[in-house]
């Protein structure tokens, strides 16, 4: 079966990190949100490598109760 919860883009809180937003979206009462282009080219841009930085991050989003169904890639984001 199909897990068909409602989830908002993290892109509604784009001035704040991706943990700030996780935080703003537990404290509202979601417990499950997209992860929008906005707050994945931050975790892109963070030291390791881009699956690191996306795995470390969705677990410690985990951690705290909140699920991250899917993401949204800038796929002419310049990383350098």
């Amino acid at each position: 079966m199909m897990d068909l919860m409602p989830s908002v883009s993290s892109d509604y809180f784009a001035a704040l990190t991706p943990e700030e937003t996780v935080e703003e979206y537990l404290a509202a009462g979601f417990c499950r949100m997209e992860l929008g282009i906005t707050h994945t080219n931050a975790l892109l841009k963070r030291q390791g490598s881009p699956e690191s930085a996306g795995r470390e991050f969705a677990a410690w989003a985990a951690d705290r109760g909140l699920r991250i169904g899917q993401g949204h890639l800038d796929l002419d984001m310049d990383l350098t």
